[in-house]
């Protein structure tokens, strides 16, 4: 929670670039975190960076909805909605399946590579 008052601060002074690369940062580092471990100090770690994320994320692709002008502000901000919840929907069962399987760390792995993809698209994309 108190980095959404930060990501709101830099958001303000036109960093939205910056708190998005951020935010994926983190969440690289809070999944590849706990693919190397699990014990509880290394969970409550990454369970911090991973808020870190929440909080740069959310509000940077929130911030990214509603800056869309006109008509498409409704479409822009369902669609960021419906991608959300289908990639949870889609996420915990893989991430099930892949437990059940594996029995590994694996899913922690697998689950940062959509921010990782994220990333590599924000760092060459120029906005």
């Amino acid at each position: 929670i108190p980095f959404f008052f930060l990501s709101h601060r830099l958001i303000e002074k036109n960093k939205l670039k910056l708190i998005t690369l951020i935010g994926l940062l983190a969440a690289i580092l809070s999944s590849t975190l706990l693919y190397f471990s699990l014990n509880l100090t290394t969970v409550i770690i990454s369970s911090i960076v991973f808020g870190i994320s929440l909080g740069s994320i959310f509000l940077s692709a929130s911030y990214g909805a509603i800056s869309i002008k006109g008509e498409a502000k409704g479409t822009s901000s369902g669609l960021l909605q419906s991608f959300s919840l289908l990639g949870v929907a889609i996420g915990a069962p893989i991430s099930g399946y892949m437990l059940e399987i594996y029995i590994s760390h694996l899913q922690f792995l697998i689950a940062s590579l959509p921010s990782l993809i994220a990333l590599i698209i924000l760092i060459f994309k120029k906005i």
